[in-house]
């Protein structure tokens, strides 16, 4: 077992390595009996990590997330620090001036979410000028414009597995198909 030494300094990333080096093929996590190895978890950080990149995000940037208690939310948040940027973890709960407040706030120009929950961040985005792509995961994960204004932002990439021209994460963010909407 190794002890805290006050003097040294490991980022996230540093940690999360050493622990892939040591047991690449041991559990890391287990969601609802999906049990994904350290191996497989580095394979979709450093996968997600390049699609935040392609999204412009770099060093002292946030990324805010909506997702629920899954592989997804691990993910995005080590992804986020391999890039040296924050993830800013929202109550899926919120709504209205609660959502459009967190979001703002964090200064997030890159919101990762669920799918079900797209259309309160829709709702709010005039009041979050500094957001310009939303992530979003889920089954089908697509886009049908309705009434609420979304038909102003172009749909950059509907399904998987690409976003633009390129070829990106066949199977992350995680468990679903992802798409991405550039606000």
């Amino acid at each position: 077992m190794s002890t805290w030494n006050p003097g040294t300094t490991d980022t996230v990333d540093a940690v999360f390595d050493a622990a892939l080096e040591a047991s690449p093929d041991e559990v890391f996590l287990d969601f609802s009996g999906q049990a994904s190895t350290y191996a497989q978890v580095a394979r979709l950080i450093g996968q997600t990590a390049s699609l935040f990149e392609e999204c412009g995000v770099g060093r002292g940037d946030r990324v805010v997330t909506l997702l629920d208690n899954n592989l997804d939310a691990v993910v995005t948040f080590f992804a986020a620090a391999r890039l040296g940027a924050v993830a800013v973890p929202v109550n899926t709960a919120y709504r209205g001036e609660f959502l459009r407040h967190q979001v703002a706030d964090a200064g997030a120009r890159l919101v990762v979410a669920e799918s079900e929950y797209t259309g309160r961040l829709l709702q709010v985005r005039e009041g979050v000028p500094e957001l310009r792509t939303l992530l979003y995961r889920g089954q089908g994960a697509g886009f049908t414009p309705t009434s609420s204004g979304e038909s102003r932002a172009s749909m950059k990439a509907s399904a998987w597995p690409t976003v633009g021209n390129k070829m990106s994460l066949r199977g992350s963010l995680g468990l679903g198909s992802i798409a991405m909407r550039v606000l």
